[in-house]
């Protein structure tokens, strides 16, 4: 299965996760969520949340939950500045 990297634009397969976000790690750049900023992290989750079912397989509801509790849990940081 493929991705691409939210920092670099680069197509990668995907592979290892970062143990603190626990996002794809991007081999070009070494890009996870630890990355970005709120913001750009808040959009690189709802952009998966978004595309995933249509483009992968269907993720668990776990794992769904688990980046839709991390996109509002980002909002609210965001909405707080």
């Amino acid at each position: 299965m493929k991705t691409v990297c939210f920092r670099c634009g680069e197509i990668f397969s995907i592979g290892e996760q970062c143990e603190k976000c626990g996002w794809q790690i991007c081999p070009h750049c070494g890009a996870c969520l630890c990355s970005l900023s709120p913001r750009e992290q808040f959009v690189a989750i709802a952009v998966w949340l978004s595309t995933t079912s249509i483009f992968v397989e269907t993720p668990t509801k776990e794992t769904w939950n688990k980046w839709y509790n991390k996109l509002k849990e980002l909002k609210q940081t965001l909405e707080a500045k």
